[in-house]
């Protein structure tokens, strides 16, 4: 196949040839909550400081069969995992809150539980962060869908 593009008013000419293929593939469905499974009951500390982005995690969460714990900053996230008697699995913290960042928070619960698997997650890309990159934490970049953070949430606990 053959197709002619005639740029600008020189007479350009540009061929492109593609090979002729009866092959057809099929497009990949992306996959569903049922293909990634659920939380099974783990417990995740949220540190958000959006009141609507934690109401939105709040159902996802659930949809996803995780136990949930929200704060709304990093200092009431420590204070909420030294109250909280059971374990605590994953922090799923945004990047950028005042006060404390979420790569601050994930370091100084670390030490109060070593345990914890960590899901940072912000507006702008990874690359922004630079904090990010040297931290061991899974990255989800906003907005994310239900099957995104379904991953995301799977991808950290599945970490050594």
């Amino acid at each position: 196949m053959v197709n002619r593009y005639t740029l600008g008013s020189q007479g350009t000419t540009i061929k492109i040839y593609l090979p002729r293929t009866r092959l057809t593939t099929l497009p990949q469905r992306p996959p569903t909550v049922k293909d990634i499974g659920t939380g099974g009951g783990k417990t995740v500390l949220v540190a958000e400081d959006d009141d609507a982005i934690r109401s939105v995690l709040k159902e996802m969460l659930r949809e996803l069969g995780y136990n949930a714990i929200f704060a709304r900053n990093g200092e009431e996230a420590l204070m909420l995992a030294k109250k909280y008697e059971g374990s605590v699995h994953i922090l799923l913290a945004d990047v950028v809150m005042p006060g404390m960042n979420g790569c601050e928070l994930a370091e100084q619960l670390s030490h109060m539980r070593p345990n914890i698997k960590v899901v940072l997650m912000s507006g702008y890309p990874k690359t922004a962060h630079p904090e990010v990159e040297t931290t061991k934490a899974v990255f989800v970049q906003k907005p994310f869908t239900i099957n995104q953070l379904a991953i995301k949430l799977k991808e950290a606990l599945e970490e050594d």
